[in-house]
């Protein structure tokens, strides 16, 4: 749905149905990585559900405990697993590492879940989604030379800047606009040529103006003009 580091490029639902399609086709088996997108950040709990696909191995991390402690975890059908259930050592799938079934992660993992499910988060992405929509958008009517494109999925918004015929990924840029966002005490961390927001799903109105600002003093500064 969203290739992040990749340029945060968000993808059509029918992108992910045709790969289950294909899949399907050669009996190869889909594996979707939730680890940027899960537990809410596109408006679903995964984003494969917004897509109505049923895939057979989902890896997950970050928002599994709300960043509050390191853990990941991959989910696969009871086919897969029971490929690897045996009592003869040969068919067994023995893997584990110092950390795993940390009980402080755990536990952190099941009260963010519990939060995730009984505060009204997901609806909170909801209404924050519209808020990006709308202060992004205007942003890029503002600045019409500086911004290439604007996109928003869920609690994730893009503004992919002009660079004329610079690599955006390599954009020399880069680490000014990150100094720019600091100075004004806002932690942006673009890729390239785009800026991105992931806020908290609760975050403040007055908050997210900030960050707007910071982005609009930050495009007027760097002499994109509008």
């Amino acid at each position: 749905m969203i290739l992040g580091s990749g340029g945060m490029i968000i993808y059509k639902e029918e992108v992910l149905q045709r790969l289950e399609k294909v899949s399907k086709k050669y009996g190869t088996l889909l594996l979707v990585d939730e680890v940027f997108t899960g537990f809410g950040r596109t408006g679903s709990f995964f984003a494969y559900q917004r897509a109505k696909i049923r895939p057979d191995l989902v890896a997950m991390a970050k928002g599994l405990s709300a960043g509050a402690a390191a853990i990941a975890a991959t989910l696969t059908t009871d086919k897969i697993h029971s490929a690897f259930v045996a009592p003869e050592p040969e068919k067994g799938f023995y893997h584990g590492h110092t950390m795993t079934g940390n009980p402080i992660a755990c536990s952190a993992a099941l009260a963010s879940i519990e939060l995730l499910l009984t505060e009204g988060y997901l609806e909170q992405v909801a209404r924050l989604e519209f808020k990006l929509r709308v202060g992004l958008k205007k942003i890029a009517e503002e600045y019409p030379k500086a911004v290439r494109d604007c996109r928003v999925l869920g609690a994730v918004g893009v503004l992919e800047l002009e660079v004329g015929n610079e690599s955006g990924y390599n954009y020399s840029g880069n680490r000014i606009l990150k100094k720019k966002f600091l100075e004004k005490g806002v932690l942006l961390r673009p890729l390239g040529n785009v800026i991105y927001i992931t806020p908290p799903y609760n975050i403040k109105n007055s908050s997210l103006e900030k960050v707007f600002s910071a982005i609009r003093e930050t495009l007027s500064e760097i002499s994109y003009g509008n």
